[in-house]
């Protein structure tokens, strides 16, 4: 008996011992708080013990040897853009969209730090010869003309993007109609002359997007009958350019226009599962491999700086402004203390936070934000780039505009800047009905930042109140 005892003992110490280093994997139960989860959420380990406090040590080790990577390069990089960058032709451009609400409000607060607006205003007929002007018409969108009154006063060089977007996607069968018909091209760039000449456009910034492989090929040799065509009137061309997908040759885009536009975001997107937007190891590969090809006096950083919202991580996801994505996360969690929600994750240097709908269902949210797009700078300016351009007025965070600034096309965003942000321009409305009850009034938010010194890269922030 006393053996018998004695063994059951050290089991019962063994196990014991076991539970103080290993976190049991909860159910999610209707008693279990969200509180709870939170806090233990970041503790679970995968394997238990040893291994995962190896694995945490490995990944820190991996994070320092990235870090340290992207110091060298840069600062081996920036020597030579330095001496090279040309700041009288830097491009702080925005693109503006009609049917986000809050854009105006954006421009009209914003307008001085830009050098060029990309509005989109136009799409290609449905006869793919044809523009189709319906976005611009100030009869159907009256704020246009507020849109060009702002322009023209802060002398801003507008240039209107034509797409093949039709009913709220990217028509490949458009595109493939345009491209494989130089007759059908020739009719529309002629019709595009004329109208930007009329309203005295800078240019046109082309966006074609959902190509078949076939079509991706075509698409410089459009671009060159456009440069023929508009050149000669003074207009200006530049192409956006997707990171991935099927997508042009970049360098015979980037020999046929102006200017080229990374879109270097949507790493993930509406149509897929849940994940970082624009994580930094993929930000950096995107930008490497497109000059090699493209010069860095003609590529333009595409900014974006907006959320996503996936539930349950699956797609379709809904696309949110960076406001409205703050005030989901203080909603949905009223007792906690932000810096408890919301998470920089430590590989892909993007926030992101969870909750639980009223339905009981759970959300994944990824953002881009003003620490996000700072980090995407300090790396494009090390390489030389000729400019940025922000996707999109309206749903940006408003700390980006610290730096985002054309009087100062070089400069790096600092942690004070970074640390306070506030919405100086717009309200957010929820429900409907005929009577306003103030739910909260404006406060400005804090967040702390931690920076590498070595990379200038920022590793971690921490919201302490939101705006």
């Amino acid at each position: 008996m006393a053996v018998t005892l004695g063994a059951a003992f050290l089991a019962l110490a063994a196990v014991f011992l076991v539970s103080l280093v290993a976190v049991p994997v909860l159910p999610r139960t209707a008693g279990l708080s969200e509180p709870m989860r939170r806090a233990l959420r970041p503790h679970l380990p995968t394997p238990a013990g040893h291994d995962a406090r190896l694995g945490r040590w490995l990944l820190a080790r991996e994070r320092r040897r990235l870090l340290a990577s992207i110091a060298r390069e840069d600062r081996a990089r920036a020597h030579v853009a330095s001496t090279a960058r040309d700041t009288s032709t830097a491009v702080v451009a925005a693109f503006y969209a009609t049917w986000q609400e809050t854009g105006l409000h954006s421009l009209r607060a914003n307008a001085s730090h830009l050098t060029h607006l990309m509005p989109l205003w136009l799409r290609i007929g449905s006869d793919a010869a044809n523009l189709d002007t319906r976005d611009w018409n100030p009869e159907w969108t009256p704020h246009n003309r507020d849109v060009l009154r702002i322009a023209n006063t802060h002398h801003l060089r507008v240039m209107p993007v034509l797409s093949n977007a039709h009913e709220g996607r990217f028509d490949s069968a458009l595109a493939h109609a345009l491209l494989s018909s130089t007759e059908r091209q020739d009719v529309l760039l002629a019709s595009l002359r004329d109208w930007l000449l009329a309203h005295r456009f800078a240019g046109v910034n082309f966006d074609l997007e959902n190509l078949s492989e076939t079509d991706a090929r075509l698409v410089p040799a459009f671009y060159r009958r456009a440069a023929r065509v508009l050149h000669p009137a003074g207009l200006v061309l530049s192409a956006d350019l997707e990171v991935e997908g099927t997508v042009p040759d970049a360098g015979a885009v980037a020999r046929a226009v102006d200017f080229v536009v990374l879109m270097a975001y949507d790493q993930h997107y509406m149509a897929g599962d849940s994940g970082p937007l624009c994580g930094v190891d993929w930000f950096r590969d995107a930008l490497d491999r497109t000059l090699e090809h493209v010069p860095a006096s003609k590529l333009v950083l595409g900014v974006g700086n907006y959320a996503y919202d996936w539930t349950g991580g699956r797609a379709p996801a809904d696309n949110l402004t960076y406001q409205e994505a703050v005030y989901l996360a203080a909603d949905n969690h009223p007792d906690e203390w932000p810096a408890n929600v919301v998470d920089f994750d430590a590989a892909a240097l993007n926030p992101t936070f969870q909750y639980e709908d009223e339905q009981g269902r759970e959300h994944d949210v990824w953002m881009l934000d003003a620490v996000t797009a700072a980090n995407e700078r300090t790396i494009a300016l090390a390489h030389g780039v000729r400019g940025q351009a922000l996707w999109v007025l309206g749903s940006e965070d408003p700390s980006l505009w610290n730096w985002f600034d054309r009087a100062r096309p070089g400069a790096l965003a600092g942690s004070v800047a970074l640390a306070r942000t506030s919405f100086p321009y717009d309200v957010e409305f929820q429900g409907d009905g005929d009577l306003l009850t103030v739910a909260a009034v404006p406060q400005p938010g804090r967040r702390a930042i931690e920076r590498d010194s070595a990379s200038g890269l920022y590793t971690d922030e921490r919201y302490e109140r939101y705006p």
